[in-house]
């Protein structure tokens, strides 16, 4: 039997009897070699492959040693129509993968009782092998190989052959959220995860960057939220994410409809109006609004400049409507009875209409409004400024009135200041 390749990588060379010689399976091999106990060479025979302990399939030859871990043992197996989950969202069995060749990326469980993602590769190891069939509780059957290893509950491994009824194994339990990513449950804490997530967390996607001012997302780069393959995956941050996906009218005609308009518009006021939204909105509005005053003060100023022209009209509705006469009244003092313009009007009579005009550059002396009361009652009260009596006069008027009265109330003041 001729040999097909030699390996001189350690300290004796290794023959292969085989030019099919898998990577994992020649790195044991290597390792192999570099023992100080090793003889002559080592030999590999056209049945080699990756084993347990040695490789399965080799010949080591020792000087003055005996190495009982040396007899390579089968990796256990499954049979080749057993169906394998992949981390893109596709499944495949077992043949199918080896026939395809390469590494796939598998759903698998790390340190910490972690689900996350690891490539591996499926090859066929054996044949006319003994099996035997294992049934699970949800009706599946597997048939594998009677030392072919399980993860229990509590994360220790048990052959195939060693599980009895009720052992229970640990499960993977994955389902797809509203917005059709990905969930596995985490078996350490019960509770689901993105999927994506996990294979960041694991460092399968190399460190998680940070972007000044914004989160850190992951972009599925095909558009499939379900396909986790890390080739298919990249950190964004949240700010850039959504104007990029925006940006792509062809891809998301949806987020420029004015059907998403419209359902966003109603989804924030739905939000404002929970006690949490409503602190939120008032919270993230004056930060908004404070840091664009400091950054761009003059432009506010500007936009700002007609405010009081734009919300007089406004001002004005609200106040001749019927919750703001409601509101208006509430404030009224309860002595003081509503007054309308033509009552008003009636009280303080315009000089011209009373026919007794005074000569230009002359002004009317006004007694104080209280100092006349008192005179009615017979009480004589220190006379006040006739200046001050005119203000207090007006505003006596004005404190509980709508809009129409405080329209009317500031003529009247206005007409007193003149004759003063």
């Amino acid at each position: 039997m001729p040999v097909k390749q030699t390996i001189e990588e350690g300290a004796v060379p290794v023959k292969v009897y085989t030019e099919d010689l898998e990577d994992s399976a020649r790195q044991q091999l290597v390792n192999l070699s570099k023992l100080p106990i090793v003889h002559h060479h080592v030999a590999a025979m056209p049945d080699v492959h990756t084993g347990i302990g040695a490789t399965v399939g080799s010949v080591i030859a020792t000087k003055r040693a005996v190495i009982p871990a040396a007899v390579g043992v089968d990796i256990g197996c499954f049979t080749g129509d057993t169906s394998i989950r992949l981390v893109n969202d596709a499944e495949a069995t077992l043949k199918e993968l080896s026939m395809r060749g390469d590494e796939h990326w598998v759903y698998v469980i790390g340190a910490g009782q972690r689900v996350t993602g690891a490539k591996a590769t499926a090859r066929r190891t054996r044949t006319n092998a003994e099996l035997m069939m294992v049934e699970l509780d949800n009706d599946e059957r597997i048939r594998c190989t009677p030392d072919h290893l399980f993860m229990l509950r509590d994360g220790t491994w048990c052959e195939a052959q060693y599980l009895r009824p009720g052992s229970s194994l640990m499960p993977l339990h994955t389902r797809k959220n509203a917005e059709g990513y990905t969930e596995v449950v985490q078996p350490g804490t019960d509770t689901y995860e993105r999927f994506h997530w996990a294979l960041a967390r694991s460092g399968v996607l190399g460190p998680i960057p940070s972007f000044d001012g914004q989160r850190t997302v992951i972009h599925h780069k095909n558009f499939n939220e379900a396909d986790n393959h890390p080739d298919n995956l990249q950190f964004m941050g949240d700010k850039d994410h959504s104007v990029y996906h925006r940006s792509l009218v062809e891809r998301n005609t949806y987020w420029q409809s004015d059907a998403f308009e419209a359902q966003r518009k109603a989804a924030l006021a739905r939000k404002a109006k929970t006690p949490e939204g409503y602190a939120y909105f008032a919270t993230r509005g004056t930060h908004n609004i404070t840091r664009f005053m400091e950054q761009h003060r003059d432009t506010f100023l500007e936009k700002v400049a007609g405010n009081g022209k734009r919300g007089k009209r406004y001002l004005v509705a609200y106040n001749q409507s019927e919750k703001g006469r409601i509101k208006s009244a509430r404030r009224r003092p309860a002595h003081e009875p509503h007054r309308g313009p033509q009552e008003i009007h009636q009280r303080r009579p315009r000089a011209a209409d009373r026919g007794d005009r005074l000569p230009q550059g002359q002004r009317r002396r006004r007694r104080d409004p209280r100092r006349l009361q008192a005179d009615r009652r017979g009480h004589a009260e220190p006379e006040r400024s006739r200046r001050s009596g005119a203000h207090a006069e007006a505003g006596a008027v004005c404190e509980g009135l709508s809009v129409e009265g405080v329209t009317a109330t500031e003529r009247v003041t206005g007409r007193s200041e003149e004759r003063r």
